[in-house]
């Protein structure tokens, strides 16, 4: 559920966006303001400010960091970055500039895990709970709640080099990644139709063995002549189709290239 609250949350940015056109208008303005919230906000919590390979070292490992951790201790340091973390990189990834998404995700699932593993330690001492190994299974199912990629678990084998989680990591990816496709779609799908970029169109998974590439393709519409081409004639095009982007062709009907909508 972590991953469907981050996309709900990335979504309603994106809204706001929209419905607010002067953060459009001024995207060096909102890239400059989300910088400085970050820094104001690392300031105080020093896991804040750390490389993201030395930090994830730490919440993997099965002893208690004890060095590195900012005000308050463990508890408060991981409920804080946990939070942080998270509404950090969902305003990052609605900028205007290409940033990262699976590394910072993958962290916070793994703060977010390592903090119910240090709880459960302390509710059942003689359980042995090891807080590192709920920290590896949470970044594992937060990743691939927000991504919807099986393969994340394959990449925290890699990056732990131990397979002693192997069925956790599995069940959690597994689970996480349905949960998060019977709510919302994945972050990348969220980010490029509201960008406008091509993407597959959502239906009904059960259809999806009896469907053709047919049933999901638009229908391009008559070519742009590379000449004779009328002012009535692309007027009727634009007027016609809302494509960002029309096929340009020669006098056989061959597809030579393309035309932005804005140019045309």
């Amino acid at each position: 559920l972590g991953g469907v609250l981050f996309t709900l949350f990335v979504k309603r940015i994106l809204v706001l966006r929209e419905r607010y056109r002067i953060l459009v208008e001024h995207p060096l303005l909102q890239v400059a303001a989300v910088t400085l919230l970050t820094a104001l906000v690392a300031q105080p919590f020093r896991f804040l400010q750390h490389r993201e390979r030395p930090v994830l070292e730490a919440l993997f490992q099965s002893e208690e960091p004890t060095e590195g951790w900012g005000i308050g201790g463990v508890y408060v340091e991981l409920t804080f970055y946990a939070i942080f973390k998270f509404l950090l990189t969902a305003l990052a990834v609605t900028q205007a500039l290409p940033v990262g998404l699976y590394t910072p995700v993958f962290m916070i699932g793994a703060a977010a895990g390592r903090l119910i593993g240090e709880v459960m330690a302390i509710l059942y001492p003689a359980w042995g709970v090891v807080p590192g190994g709920y920290a590896v299974v949470g970044a594992a199912a937060f990743s691939a709640s927000v991504t919807r990629t099986l393969s994340t678990a394959v990449l925290v084998f890699e990056v732990t080099g131990q397979l002693h989680h192997l069925l956790a990591v599995l069940v959690a990816v597994i689970v996480a990644a349905a949960v998060g496709n019977a709510f919302t779609p994945s972050i990348y799908d969220v980010l490029l139709e509201f960008k406008g970029l091509p993407h597959m169109p959502a239906f009904d998974p059960d259809q999806a063995y009896r469907r053709t590439a047919k049933h999901i393709m638009r229908r391009m519409p008559r070519g742009v002549p590379r000449r004779g081409c009328t002012f009535t004639g692309a007027q009727q095009l634009l007027l016609r189709y809302d494509l960002a982007c029309f096929p340009v062709v020669n006098e056989s009907n061959q597809l030579i290239g393309s035309v932005r909508r804005k140019f045309l």
